[in-house]
């Protein structure tokens, strides 16, 4: 609140401005005419950005006062609501009361400020003291906020590492407690049109951030009680340039004043009083809406993070890696994240594979990579353009639970790629995985859910090759096999994508789900190989064939069809084959879908939406004497496939739970 001190140096100073413009003063009081009406509504619109604010904003306005003339003291009441370019709002409602002394007009305000941003709600409490004559005005507010200042972080974002730790940057918004001040001048007045200058200094600070310090001068220009267009420009530290324009259209309203001739020490006319009465009723200029400021925060987050470059050879920090993936296991702890980068080039320091522990993350530099951090969810970006080589004789990574490994160039010289076995949850995506005879990625005994997504499958870059193998016994896990590309890269060595149960049926399991996929070159009639197959199933479960493609593919002599599922024993599966695409076979004679039943088997099948070129027959629904075969071809499920069903044996018509 201002001190006393501060309203005898107003009054001072009024007196002393008082001073400097009597003139002519009359002996007789006059009857003067009626002066400017107490009351009135405007819309105004300011463009562009001011302090502590970027967008412009649309303002309705009312103002309700007294005859300035009435009693010794006029209260007034001043109501304003904003709408800024981007649709959020703002409001100010404030009380005052002004009062003539002598020659000037003095007055005191209260107002309460609400603004809305896209990161929270504002409050405020404003003071203001002002004094206004014929030609000199003199005015100072304080704003101070109430309730919370403070959003919460926002635009969080990886900032860089340092040592061991993860760097992010937060965005914080606060409101800003300040004061300004102002002198005004009106100059240029004729019967229609009146002119006016102002400028002064500012000061906001908030909980965080520097302080803003500047100044702000605007001029205006008015059209009798309608039309007024201001120009004003500011500049602080924090804040910087802001030039605005504004447009205000004014309706006067209820009646008009009443002014008197004082005959006091001022000027004895009525031209003088009307003056004096306009200024009792000019709007409160003041920082209308609550300053916001900025600020970035850089911190740690609480994950530890071991770096490996076959390049160095020292503490496994950011600024001296580990140069072996053993040295980064045998240091490494439950939960820790292992950042790999490709140094050389070559499998130097990354030949003996690893072992994860629980809850570890394996990442290589040459793939963002997204974390939820204590501080927020962060995409780190890839560091390098080229991904780390890894290889082993042995398996190059044993999961373990919670895993999640992308970012590899994985080269295994004789065991698997990666060995995914009886573990829960774990998420291998975004990998080149070379895949030389032994699976790029084996799955025995999980639970969970098992994600591997967007990775590229070099199959058979030398000899007959696998993608991904599922072991017979794949344990109760959710697979999802998702996005990913299985290239045979070179044609015709009789290459698998996916074997399903490798020499034997899958028992129970949950789900398998293959989605989004490339299949592309895979399989040879003479050198064995298909895109999707294996023993099969004998046990219960539901696989999802949807939303593949099929291209340039074959498959063996004896396999009767480049997509094989077969349902085995006493196996009860459910199995959905939908919107997949066959396309640019090698030998379009061949069917793209084969579904098998054998012994007491019992197998339901949704088949809709798939497009094959195999002819004369794409997809083969075959039930022996001894299974239960539902399906529907002569409906929903031949209709909605572009390729003929040739159903053998007996199919139960019915649709599948």
């Amino acid at each position: 609140m201002l001190k006393p001190s501060l309203l005898i140096i107003l009054l001072s100073l009024g007196t002393v401005l008082q001073g400097a413009q009597i003139t002519n003063k009359k002996p007789q009081k006059e009857d003067c005419a009626l002066g400017p009406r107490h009351m009135r509504a405007a819309v105004r619109h300011i463009e562009a950005g001011g302090i502590g604010y970027n967008k412009g904003y649309s303002t309705l306005e009312a103002f309700i006062a007294s005859d300035p003339n009435q009693w010794c003291v006029m209260p007034f009441l001043d109501l304003r609501g904003h709408v800024f370019n981007d649709g959020k709002f703002a409001a100010n409602a404030g009380i005052g009361a002004r009062s003539i002394w002598g020659c000037r007009a003095y007055g005191i305000n209260a107002y309460y400020d609400y603004r809305n941003t896209h990161h929270r709600g504002y409050n405020q409490v404003s003071l203001g003291l002002e004094t206004l004559g014929e030609l000199w005005d003199l005015r100072v507010n304080g704003y101070l906020p109430v309730g919370g200042k403070v959003s919460n972080p926002y635009n969080v974002g990886f900032a860089g590492f340092s040592g061991n730790s993860i760097l992010v940057d937060r965005k914080f918004q606060y409101a800003m407690k300040g004061i300004d001040g102002e002198v005004g001048f009106h100059f240029g007045k004729t019967s229609d049109f009146d002119f006016y200058g102002a400028a002064g200094p500012y000061y906001f600070k908030g909980e965080m951030g520097k302080g803003a310090i500047g100044g702000k001068a605007r001029i205006a220009g008015y059209y009798k009680e309608y039309v007024t267009l201001e120009l004003s420009d500011s500049w602080d530290n924090v804040f910087k340039n802001n030039v605005q324009g504004q447009l205000t259209l004014t309706l006067p309203f209820g009646p008009k004043s009443k002014p008197k001739v004082t005959g006091k020490d001022c000027p004895n006319t009525c031209k003088f009083a009307t003056t004096l009465a306009t200024r009792m009723l000019q709007p409160v200029n003041r920082q209308e809406i609550v300053v916001v400021g900025t600020h970035t925060k850089t911190d740690k987050t609480s994950d530890f993070v071991i770096f490996v470059d076959n390049e160095s050879s020292s503490l496994g920090t950011y600024e001296s890696p580990y140069a072996t993936l053993a040295d980064a296991e045998a240091n490494s702890n439950p939960g820790d994240i292992i950042y790999v980068f490709p140094g050389d080039g070559t499998t130097t320091g990354m030949a003996d594979g690893i072992t994860l522990q629980d809850n570890q993350k394996f990442w290589g530099s040459g793939t963002e990579h997204f974390l939820t951090t204590n501080l927020g969810d962060i995409l780190i970006p890839a560091q390098t353009t080229t991904m780390p080589k890894i290889s082993s004789t042995s398996n190059a990574i044993d999961c373990a639970n919670n895993n999640d490994i992308a970012g590899f160039d994985i080269q295994p010289s004789d065991n698997y790629g990666i060995y995914v076995f009886e573990i829960t949850n774990t998420s291998i995506h975004d990998n080149t995985i070379q895949c030389i005879y032994n699976p790029g990625i084996y799955f025995e005994l999980n639970e969970g859910i098992i994600n591997a997504s967007h990775n590229v499958f070099n199959v058979s870059v030398s000899e007959e090759g696998f993608g991904i193998v599922f072991d017979p016994s794949i344990g109760n896990a959710s697979y999802l096999i998702a996005n990913n590309q299985f290239l045979g890269v070179t044609p015709n060595l009789g290459s698998t994508g996916i074997e399903l149960g490798w020499d034997s049926t899958i028992t129970n399991f949950n789900t398998i789900t293959v989605s989004n996929n490339l299949f592309f070159q895979l399989g040879h009639s003479s050198n064995g190989g298909k895109p999707i197959g294996g023993g099969g199933f004998g046990g219960t479960g539901r696989m999802i064939l949807d939303s593949n493609t099929f291209s340039q593919c074959a498959a063996y002599s004896s396999n009767p069809a480049l997509v094989r599922f077969r349902v085995r024993n006493s196996a009860d599966m459910i199995i959905q084959v939908t919107d997949n695409v066959w396309e640019a076979s090698v030998d379009p004679s061949k069917p793209a879908l084969s579904i098998n039943t054998s012994n007491s088997a019992q197998v339901c099948v949704t088949l809709t939406g798939n497009q094959s070129d195999s002819t004369p027959n794409a997809y083969l629904l075959v039930d022996s004497s001894s299974g239960t075969f539902t399906a529907n071809p002569a409906s929903d499920t031949g209709s909605n496939n572009v390729g003929h069903i040739a159903p053998s044996g007996t199919i139960v018509s019915g649709t599948c739970p």
